[in-house]
C-alpha cells in the first residue's frame, strides 16, 4: 500500500522559510572571544564539539528542507517524522537526531534549577543580579562579546548560555532569555548533564511538524535546530551533494555526524524537485535494521549512540 502524504499538493508552492538558529555567527563569536584555556575548557563540556566545526561550513537550506517536508508521509509514531523520496522511505527521530547532533537525548531528569551553588551566579556578575530586566538574546549575545570578565570558568557559562539560546533552543527573532537556563549554567555539573538533546529535538520536530500545516502563511519559521534535519538529509540521501559543488560535501568520518559535512551553497528550485523525483536516488543503509541487533536491552538513543563510529543516521525500506 503506497504511503499517504501529509499534505496535499496545494502545498507545492515555493513557501519561504525563516529560521533563527545563529549557527554562523554564535560560533565565530565565541571562538574569538574565548582564549585558548577557555576553549579547552569549553570542549569539555555538552556542547564541545560544535566549536571544532565551524559554522561558517554550514549554511542553511530552506529550499532543500521545504522540499523535503512536502514529502512527509503518514505514519502512527508521534516521535518519527517519514519521507518519500524516489519511491523509498526514510526516517528522521530522536535517534537520527542523536548520532547527527551528538547531544544526550535520554529521559528527563529531575533537576532543581534554584539550588544553591558555590561563588557568584552568572546572573549577579553579568546581568547585575536582576532577573527582571527582561533581558534577551541581544542582550546575551552582547554580553558574550564584549565581556570583560576575568574569571575563565565565568566566561565558558556564557559561551555554553549563548551557544543554547541563539543555535540549539531559539524561538523567534530576539526572544527574552530563558531563565531557567541562565540559573542552570551556574552548576555546570548539572548543566553537562542535561539533556538538551531531547529538549532540542522536540522543539525542532514540533516546528518541523508544524511547518506546512494548513491556513499557514506564505512564510512560516523554524524553531530550534533545523541545522540537524538538513545534516540528517545529507546523511540519508549522500548523492543529494552532485546537484552542486559546494552544496554537501562530505570529509572523512567526523562525529557527531554534523562535523562532517561541508555546505557553502545550493541548488534551485528545480534540481532539487528532480533530484526528490528521481526513482534512481541513492539512499543510505540501514539503521534501524542494525541497531536490531545492536542494541541488546539498551534503550533506542543508547544504542544509537553506542554504534556512533559504525552506522549512519538514516533509515530506509
Amino acid at each position: 500500500m503506497a504511503p499517504k502524504f501529509v499534505h496535499g499538493k496545494t502545498n507545492f508552492s515555493r513557501k519561504k522559510i525563516s529560521y533563527f538558529s545563529s549557527l554562523k555567527d554564535t560560533i565565530k563569536n565565541i571562538n574569538n572571544k574565548l582564549t585558548m584555556q577557555q576553549k579547552i575548557m569549553f570542549k569539555q563540556t555538552c556542547f564541545g564539539n560544535f566549536l571544532s566545526m565551524g559554522g561558517n561550513r554550514l549554511i542553511f537550506s530552506a529550499k532543500m528542507v521545504h522540499q523535503l517536508l512536502l514529502r512527509q508521509v503518514e505514519n502512527p509514531n508521534t516521535n518519527e517524522m517519514w519521507f518519500s523520496v524516489g519511491e523509498k522511505l526514510i526516517r528522521f527521530s530522536m535517534q537520527e537526531f542523536c548520532i547527527v547532533t551528538g547531544l544526550d537525548c535520554s529521559p528527563y531528569p529531575s533537576v532543581d534549577v534554584h539550588s544553591k551553588v558555590e561563588g557568584i551566579r552568572l546572573r549577579d556578575e553579568v546581568f547585575f543580579g536582576n532577573m527582571d530586566l527582561h533581558i534577551n538574546i541581544n542582550d546575551l549575545e552582547a554580553a558574550s562579546v564584549k565581556a570583560s570578565i576575568d574569571n575563565d570558568k565565568t566566561i565558558v557559562k556564557l559561551a555554553l548560555l549563548y551557544l543554547l539560546e541563539t543555535v540549539l533552543l531559539v524561538t523567534g527573532k530576539n526572544p527574552p532569555l530563558n531563565s531557567q537556563h541562565l540559573l542552570l549554567v551556574d552548576d555546570l555539573e548539572k548543566f553537562n548533564k542535561y539533556l538538551w538533546g531531547r529538549v532540542c529535538f522536540e522543539m525542532t520536530m514540533n516546528s518541523l511538524k508544524d511547518a506546512l500545516r494548513e491556513k499557514k502563511p506564505i512564510v512560516y519559521n523554524l524553531v530550534g535546530f533545523p541545522f540537524a534535519f538538513q545534516v540528517w538529509a545529507f546523511e540519508a540521501m549522500p548523492s543529494i551533494g552532485t546537484l552542486s559543488p559546494k552544496f554537501a560535501t562530505k570529509y572523512g568520518c567526523a562525529l557527531p555526524r554534523i562535523n562532517r559535512w561541508w555546505s557553502t551553497g545550493a541548488p534551485d528550485h528545480k534540481k532539487l524537485q528532480d533530484f526528490f523525483e528521481s526513482k534512481d536516488m541513492l539512499i543510505t543503509k540501514s539503521y534501524h535494521e542494525v541497531v536490531k541487533v545492536a542494541n541488546k536491552g539498551k534503550r533506542p538513543v543508547e544504542a544509537a549512540l553506542a554504534n556512533m563510529f559504525s552506522l549512519a543516521p538514516c533509515v530506509y525500506i
